[in-house]
């Protein structure tokens, strides 16, 4: 303990003081604080928080609250100018939201309300009217009576449209997490394509895949004409499979080699779950990147481009060695993740950052969460290396929140959005911006003004609700009893 209170005394010395505040934007606060009472879906959660944001346009946004003081959460619809126009309780753990028709589709489940590392044995599907929040229909539209882990994926258009789920049961049995069980769950024994319409019915076709007990999945994508893809690895072969509309064959495979290390997993390595992939706007272009090790156990990151037009695979293979960290005069790459795969225009965006998770070397010290490098990679479309762009970056937490950065793009410009150590058991938010048509960096680590938010609060990055021209940040405040709540913040961009 006396150890941990000499580290943060001294980062209070020797950490900069952040003069230099983001001018250029107009804080406004206070915002909407929920008495206590809810605090923000986290995005350290199984499942995307995207997946559980919706924007409705006319600068409204649909999102999930879950309460601090309960299981319970709150599908809320908010403005721009933080009022809350509606809030639904729904009893489960929900997993997605998106538009169905005229309506609003939840998906949800009761089995993951305080885990997931349970088994997912039930799906339910409501819709909620859009003015005003009211549950219109309700229905049970997934039972697991197979009694293995299923890993749900769920799938809409760039309008947010609903287009379906796909379950993919995998090769794990255990009721609770252990390594091997973890390692199981990459791999697959079934794969089956769930549509659903207006009136909650379902329909669903199984899909005949290359991925099966020898094979890992990485991911799956959907293009805005329902094509399904699926990508995954075997022997160090990377692929991906094309499935048409209403199909269950693939229609087309590609694939490519790279060189992993075989005994990768001996570390508890986990491949895809550091991974991120996406589709261009033709829907012929799918974008796959990941990290792994290869052979001499230098990190590695691994971008691939499967081009289905023209039945072509592009790579890019980055291995960091010694020689590598030496020419980027960055030496701490062996914890680097890749966090976010775009396309803009012609340009391929790769976003990375290092995660490291220090183990405690006693039984009565905490787990350490780490962050010192976010690399903003560009490439042409046929993954050509154009350029590397750096924000540096001081994070440590003894708890996993707040430890991922944020993206999004906004005109021609790429917005990361981050939070910093400043200081003794004080954050900052810290703010990048990026012109994608010059590739230079406009705002370097700009520190947002919080205005009067308590600087013990951080923000979840990959939670905030992204406006045109604006931002809205949620804080998580602690209050007493291990309760939290969300005080918003909105933050004009230029």
């Amino acid at each position: 303990m006396n150890k941990i209170l000499l580290a943060l005394v001294t980062l209070f010395f020797i950490l900069p003081s952040f003069s230099q505040q983001l001018t250029a934007t107009s804080p406004e606060f206070p915002g909407t604080p929920y008495s206590g009472k809810f605090d923000m879906f986290r995005s350290n959660d199984s499942r995307s928080f995207k997946k559980s944001i919706l924007y409705t346009g006319g600068e409204e946004v649909i999102f999930t609250m879950s309460s601090s003081k309960k299981d319970d959460e709150s599908v809320v619809k908010m403005n721009a100018s933080m009022n809350i126009l509606w809030q639904t309780p729904i009893k489960d753990k929900v997993l997605f939201i998106s538009r169905l028709k005229n309506k609003i589709l939840v998906i949800s489940t009761p089995d993951w309300k305080k885990s997931n590392d349970k088994f997912l044995k039930k799906m339910n599907a409501a819709l909620l009217d859009p003015s005003t929040g009211k549950v219109l229909a309700e229905k049970s539209i997934f039972e697991n009576n197979a009694h293995i882990h299923i890993d749900p994926d769920f799938f809409a258009d760039d309008n947010n449209d609903f287009q379906g789920i796909l379950i993919r049961y995998t090769a794990d049995k255990k009721k609770h997490w252990s390594l091997k069980s973890d390692i199981r769950k990459r791999y697959t024994n079934k794969l089956d394509l769930i549509s659903i319409d207006s009136e909650l019915a379902i329909q669903s076709r199984t899909l005949t895949s290359g991925l099966s007990d020898e094979a890992e999945f990485m991911g799956s994508a959907m293009n805005k004409r329902g094509e399904i893809f699926l990508v995954g690895c075997s022997d160090n072969l990377l692929f991906a499979e094309k499935y048409p509309v209403n199909g269950t064959i693939s229609s087309a495979k590609l694939s490519t080699a790279y060189d992993a290390k075989v005994d990768t997993y001996k570390f508890g390595e986990n491949d895809y779950k550091h991974g991120q992939l996406n589709i261009d706007e033709s829907g012929n272009l799918l974008a796959v990147a990941f990290s792994y090790r290869n052979p001499k156990y230098d990190n590695s990151i691994l971008a691939v481009l499967f081009n289905f037009t023209e039945g072509k695979t592009y790579q890019q293979d980055e291995q960091f060695t010694k020689a590598h960290k030496k020419e980027l005069k960055i030496s701490n790459l062996d914890d680097l993740k890749v966090s976010s795969v775009q396309f803009y225009g012609d340009k391929i965006i790769v976003c990375k950052e290092t995660q490291t998770i220090t183990l405690p070397p006693t039984q009565n010290s905490s787990v350490r969460f780490s962050s010192s490098q976010i690399i903003v990679s560009v490439y042409d479309k046929n993954l050509k290396f154009l350029k590397d762009l750096f924000f540096g970056r001081y994070y440590e937490a003894f708890k996993p929140d707040q430890k991922f950065a944020g993206y999004t793009i906004n005109d021609h410009f790429l917005y990361v959005l981050y939070t910093d150590i400043a200081g003794a058991a004080k954050y900052a938010t810290i703010l990048g911006k990026i012109d994608l048509d010059k590739l230079e960096i406009i705002l370097n680590s700009i520190v947002v003004d919080r205005g009067s938010v308590d600087k013990g609060s951080g923000i979840e990055a990959a939670a905030c609700l992204w406006f045109d021209k604006m931002l809205i940040l949620p804080y998580i405040i602690e209050l007493r009893q291990k309760k939290e709540a969300t005080i918003f913040q909105k933050i004009k961009l230029n």
